[in-house]
């Protein structure tokens, strides 16, 4: 036996090490299986549909809102233009209804004056103030009355 070569042989301790190793092997699951079956050209068309018409939505939805604030805001100058035709409107009635239209529509389309001093009379009156009392009959009374207006 030859001793001396047994100590280098380093093919043996290869051996041994790559028993050692654990064999490492692709194993397939449901779940892998599943997720590469479940990308398919229809379900990816759906799904894009459903992202496309929920963004269309939106956009729907935004000119919508666009429009509408539109609205508001000419309702607004609107508002504000009838505002200030009822202010106009109003400062023209209080002129009109004024005491000086009124008088100067007095004298000169009915033809009147202002009551002059002489125009004046003043009535005084020679009695005194004077106030009556009146007593008005209690209840007892008014029963009495009554049954005396029966009677009679």
């Amino acid at each position: 036996m030859n001793r001396g070569s047994l100590a280098y042989d380093y093919k043996r301790l290869a051996q041994k090490e790559e028993e050692k190793k654990p064999q490492i092997r692709e194993v397939k699951t449901r779940a892998s299986v599943k997720s590469a079956e479940a990308f398919s050209i229809p379900k990816a068309v759906v799904m894009m549909m459903a992202v496309v018409s929920m963004l269309s939505l939106l956009l729907y939805s935004q000119v919508k809102q666009t429009e509408l604030l539109s609205e508001y805001n000419q309702v607004l100058t609107e508002l504000s233009a009838v505002k200030g035709e009822v202010s106009s409107l109003t400062k023209t009635l209080e002129d009109t209804l004024s005491i000086a239209n009124i008088e100067q529509a007095a004298t000169d389309e009915l033809g009147m004056q202002k009551v002059e001093s002489y125009q004046m009379r003043y009535i005084t009156f020679e009695t005194e103030n004077a106030s009556n009392v009146v007593k008005e009959p209690g209840v007892w009374e008014k029963v009495c009355s009554f049954f005396s207006g029966l009677f009679s």
